[in-house]
């Protein structure tokens, strides 16, 4: 059985541990950690700063592959493509050398939201950098039925783009993580791994059971796709507990 790549996610060391690292440094030691890639964290940005050289630098130097997460929908409340956020979000992704980017879905209308020009958004800037829509725990970007009519309709359009899922979310907008999976498997192209039923207000580590929920679900997909850790990741030592994870998740 081979190793599955392993991504870490800045969010994983908390608000407090980024801002007391940065994200470039974090990156540096998920990569001595054995991390395949690390996802940059925008709204974890220093105020008033976008460390984005710094970032490119750390990459680059870490051999890392980078995912680039914004919070910003790429649906506005009345189903219109987001589109000044988007052009930022990917002129930066551009600029770090990313090779994945990740935003929520927003607020989708299959009934008026113009997949056609996202595509053409998308086309006009040269876009090259997969981008991926994920589920996140809301009523409207967390919804199985809406995120599943987007991505069929992105595919008959072919507008690229893909899926990242992440296994915990689910919970949180009351839909079955199995059946999402069944449903989205073919459109996911990233992993965000987590405890699958933890609805607290912040997600636990993983547990060790060799049964746990959060492997029965990995096991639906396959071991080539990135795994992005997002859960608490903390200790005195923070290489040697960020291995433990990274090869937890690569083996599971």
């Amino acid at each position: 059985m081979s190793n599955s790549p392993v991504f870490i996610v800045a969010s994983a060391y908390g608000a407090q541990g980024v801002e007391k690292y940065g994200q470039p440094l974090l990156a540096s030691i998920a990569a001595r950690s054995g991390a395949s890639g690390f996802e940059i964290r925008r709204e974890l940005f220093p105020e008033g700063g976008v460390p984005l050289d710094q970032l490119h630098t750390a990459i680059e130097e870490n051999d890392l592959i980078a995912v680039y997460s914004a919070p910003w929908g790429m649906w506005t409340s009345d189903g219109k493509l987001n589109r000044e956020d988007l052009l930022v979000v990917l002129n930066e992704a551009k600029q770090v050398g990313a090779s994945y980017i990740k935003v929520p879905l927003g607020v989708y209308d299959p009934l008026s939201s113009d997949v056609d020009e996202l595509g053409n958004c998308l086309e006009e800037t040269g876009h090259q950098i997969q981008l991926t829509v994920e589920n996140d725990p809301t009523a409207s970007g967390g919804n199985l039925r809406t995120l599943r009519t987007f991505f069929d309709n992105c595919t008959k359009n072919s507008t690229p783009v893909r899926m990242t899922f992440d296994i915990g979310n689910w919970s949180w907008s009351g839909e079955n993580v199995f059946e999402a999976a069944e449903a989205l498997a073919d459109y996911v192209v990233h992993l965000h791994c987590k405890e699958v039923e933890d609805r607290t207000e912040r997600t636990g580590p993983i547990s060790d059971d060799s049964k746990a929920a959060w492997r029965e679900v990995l096991a639906r997909f396959s071991r080539e796709l990135p795994r992005g850790g997002e859960f608490p990741i903390a200790g005195d030592d923070l290489e040697l507990t960020t291995k433990q994870y990274v090869r937890k998740l690569s083996l599971a």
